[in-house]
């Protein structure tokens, strides 16, 4: 939730009414609401939401998952969590955390899943506590509509990944550079405890992603068009920094080489149909909602501050440094103000327009289930892999497509090398990776041996083989059972 916000009074239109208001007076159909009202609805919404998150949290890691559990946390030293890099998986944060869950005994998919989906249902009850508290119920239940059924934001919630967490600590540390800031117009001075929380917050934030650090820059030109003393936000950036930078300081080298450039003209557009929810339809329902909203909040130069500096990290990101792994999960710091800026217009229209988004992005949740609830079937494949094992054969995976595996099983070889391939009995493979090194195996690997090249390994016990994979067992003496 970066600051793109405005300083209205929380009574006014909410299309065009920004977040960064002067009063904590609730909103509610026109009458101030109880504390009651105002804590009990975002937390009976984020318990929700967390509930929802962990209904199927006992399937398998998903590949970025299972690749941060399997070289960052499960039996790695504490050194691994900050400093062990393996294809841009490692979110330091979440490692950390996931370590300490690891090693207070809670070495399963759900125990694991915990800490980031608890995360990811805060996020959503803040902002619906946001959007009810300035601007009403209607706009509050649109805006977790709006984010919590965001396609990428639920796989993002779902995963053993830093995501979610760091959404939480920019959302905590935005809210409070508004707050902050407006007493300081005031000629008040903040609460002692707020400047804390907000160093602390943004650098939890920064230290769970790096990409984190666009919202920290969209908050110095928050501050610079603020019209407040900057003196003492120098020590609260600095503390950001400083804890960001314990957590990210020993990966920082490995994420700014990069693996390289690919320019991708297609890309905004890209990141526009998945910060709309994946369907074209929907996407300019809620581009349309939050276009009106940037209308509305047009004169407010710290607003406009905001807006050219996180337009020109884009430009740079996208532009500029046009980096192969540029992919727009790594702007969902920004997805909670989208789904707030997008709910505060389309919310003005009460209940009835909540109900269309409410529809809207159920469609959108609809087509996406098909992907959110796909499994792979890395437990079953790892269980081929002991097998082979169990027989004194070599169970091999083709570079990095045996990491979904990688955490169920200790019998895994990972290999590359033409050298390194003849030596496997099995070899597992994703069909589109490694083009010229499957080729290779597929022709020079005994007649004997195995290859299984499935994206999922759901071919090591589709029909259509299950005969080839009984023979091939049999061949190394095995029993196995129906």
């Amino acid at each position: 939730m970066n600051p793109t916000l405005t300083t209205e009074d929380p009574a006014s239109p909410p299309a065009g009414a920004g977040l960064a208001g002067n009063t904590d007076t609730d909103v509610t159909d026109g009458q101030t609401s109880s504390w009651t009202t105002r804590l009990a609805a975002p937390l009976a919404v984020g318990l929700a939401y967390f509930g929802f998150l962990m209904s199927d949290a006992g399937r398998p890691f998903d590949h970025d998952g299972a690749t941060s559990v399997f070289f960052n946390i499960a039996d790695q030293p504490w050194s691994n969590a900050v400093g062990g890099q393996v294809i841009y998986s490692n979110h330091p944060l979440n490692s950390l955390v996931g370590q300490v869950v690891w090693r207070s005994g809670g070495q399963s998919e759900v125990w694991l899943r915990m800490a980031p989906a608890l995360a990811a249902a805060a996020l959503i009850g803040l902002v619906f506590r946001e959007g009810q508290r300035r601007w009403g119920a209607p706009v509050g239940t649109s805006a977790a509509l709006i984010l919590g059924l965001n396609p990428l934001f639920l796989s993002i919630a779902r995963s053993v990944r830093g995501y979610s967490m760091m959404m939480l600590g920019l959302a905590v540390g935005s809210l409070l550079v508004i707050k902050i800031a407006d007493r300081e117009r005031r000629g008040l001075e903040p609460d002692p405890w707020q400047p804390v929380v907000y160093s602390i917050a943004m650098g939890l934030g920064i230290g769970a992603h790096a990409y984190g650090g666009m919202v920290l820059l969209a908050h110095v030109g928050f501050l610079a068009s603020s019209s407040i003393p900057l003196r003492p936000w120098l020590a609260r950036i600095g503390g950001a920094l400083l804890v960001g930078g314990a957590l990210y300081a020993a990966l920082l080298r490995a994420m700014l080489a990069g693996r390289g450039r690919r320019f991708n003209p297609g890309f905004p557009a890209e990141l526009a149909l998945t910060f709309g929810g994946g369907l074209i339809v929907v996407a300019a329902l809620l581009w349309f909602g939050f276009a009106y909203w940037l209308y509305s909040n047009r004169s407010d130069r710290r607003f406009l501050a905001v807006a050219a500096v996180l337009l020109s990290i884009f430009a740079i990101l996208w532009l500029v440094m046009a980096s192969v792994d540029l992919f727009p999960r790594f702007f969902l710091a920004v997805l909670p103000i989208f789904a707030l800026g997008a709910a505060a217009s389309l919310g003005r229209g009460g209940w009835i327009a909540t109900s269309a988004v409410a529809v809207a992005m159920a469609l959108s949740f609809v087509s996406a289930y098909p992907e959110l609830s796909s499994r792979n079937d890395s437990r079953e494949a790892a269980e081929l892999v002991d097998r082979v094992a169990a027989a004194d054969g070599t169970a091999c995976a083709l570079g990095w497509t045996g990491f979904n595996v990688a955490p169920y099983t200790e019998n895994l070889q990972f290999v590359i090398t033409d050298e390194e391939i003849r030596v496997c009995d099995l070899l597992l493979s994703y069909q589109g990776a490694f083009e010229r090194e499957r080729s290779n195996a597929a022709t020079r690997l005994p007649s004997t041996n195995l290859l299984i090249e499935d994206s999922r390994y759901v071919a090591a016990w589709s029909e259509e083989i299950d005969e080839t994979v009984r023979r091939y067992l049999a061949d190394l003496s095995l029993s196995v059972d129906s």
